[in-house]
């Protein structure tokens, strides 16, 4: 008899072991702790780099146990830069919005948002740099834990060139020289009421990086267009290779930035 309860003893105690580490490991919806962490491990974001400060946000999350209910009461989650694991340095290329490092989801929700302060002033285009932030702990008045595996968040940051090409050109002609009006249609996306080697047509170009590739013109139907050009330091479109099926080809033109 007492070997029987011994054995029971054993594997009960077995059982409350196993229970609490996959707890922190895998939570399940019937746990009725508060089991929190980032909604994700990685996130992307692109980062337009125009000069000014841009807002990330980071989730955290209320993913499992208190029997799939929100918070009973708030829970105070704490917050760090994991400085060793990141390329992105901090008070460079970001910044915490928060000094305390610490969130708040209340009762009644499942999540809080923080948001990251970035520099896009030194962020570099094709040079992305990670964030890698760690949940430290987590408190309140009932049960709660850090999920173990939710416990980092990998954030990239994905350097985007900015473009400003709007205004007023001109170009010259052996005929002599004419206004051009360039318009915004989308990000990086432009049109000009000029084609070049006519007075008038419209033409439709991207800017990626300050080069410049045309992509439809007013009789693009019969005859096709193409080429690319580059920005200026000085703000001209300088413009090679372009050709129009049919009409000429590889010709270079000049939109000079009017101020």
């Amino acid at each position: 008899m007492k070997k029987i309860k011994l054995l029971l003893l054993f594997v009960a105690t077995a059982a409350v072991s196993v229970s609490c580490d996959l707890g922190d490991e895998a939570p399940y919806f019937g746990d009725s702790r508060a089991i929190v962490g980032f909604s994700r491990t990685s996130q992307s974001n692109g980062i337009v780099t125009d000069g000014t400060d841009k807002t990330v946000n980071m989730v955290i999350e209320l993913i499992g146990g208190n029997q799939s209910l929100p918070a009973d009461s708030d829970i105070a989650v704490s917050y760090d830069f994991d400085a060793a694991s990141s390329t992105a340095t901090l008070g460079h290329e970001f910044d915490f919005a928060s000094a305390n490092h610490t969130a708040i989801i209340p009762a009644g929700s499942k999540s809080v948002v923080i948001p990251i302060t970035v520099h896009s002033n030194n962020v570099v285009v094709n040079d992305d740099k990670t964030i890698v932030i760690k949940l430290t702990g987590a408190s309140s008045s009932s049960a709660t834990v850090v999920g173990s595996n939710y416990s980092k968040l990998t954030i990239t940051l994905v350097g985007s060139c900015f473009s400003n090409l709007a205004g007023n050109y001109s170009v010259a002609y052996t005929s002599g020289t004419f206004p051009i009006v360039v318009t915004e249609v989308g990000v990086g996306s432009y049109k000009s009421n000029v084609t070049p080697g006519y007075t008038q047509y419209d033409m439709y170009f991207t800017d990626l990086c300050d080069t410049l590739t045309i992509t439809d013109w007013y009789g693009n139907d019969t005859y096709p267009i193409s080429g690319t050009g580059t920005v200026q330091p000085n703000g001209d479109l300088r413009w090679t290779s372009v050709t129009i099926t049919g009409i000429y080809s590889n010709r270079a033109y000049l939109f000079r930035k009017v101020n």
